[in-house]
């Protein structure tokens, strides 16, 4: 997820001989300022770390699904101040993986993004 403003990018590629090559850079802007963002990224231990980032207070309803669309993990995270960090334990039973969490803001609009858990 981008920050507000703007944000370069290049890409770095290794071929198979060895050899690096890099993409040239370029410039994307964002004009969206807020955003939910989990931080580490493989999450670690089964507890996901929540940045909230000049979002609106209200409650944030987290869901994560496995590559099926099966929800296998639920919670609501109450939000005050626009700022904030929250940890969500996620079910002990789900097991290592790539998932999709998704973000239920209270004006009801979704933010969705990958989840890794280690």
């Amino acid at each position: 997820n981008p920050y507000a403003g703007s944000n370069f990018y290049r890409v770095k590629a290794k071929s198979t001989d060895g050899r690096i090559q890099y993409t040239s850079i370029v410039k994307i802007s964002s004009t969206s300022t807020s955003s939910v963002l989990v931080y580490p990224n493989p999450v670690e231990d089964k507890i996901a770390q929540l940045h909230f980032v000049n979002v609106t207070s209200g409650d944030y309803l987290i869901s994560v699904y496995n590559s099926l669309g099966q929800r296998i993990n639920q919670t609501a995270v109450a939000v005050t101040g626009s700022s904030a960090v929250s940890s969500i334990k996620l079910d002990k039973n789900i097991s290592s993986g790539n998932y999709k969490m998704e973000v239920l803001m209270p004006d009801g609009t979704k933010q969705t993004q990958n989840l890794i858990i280690k």
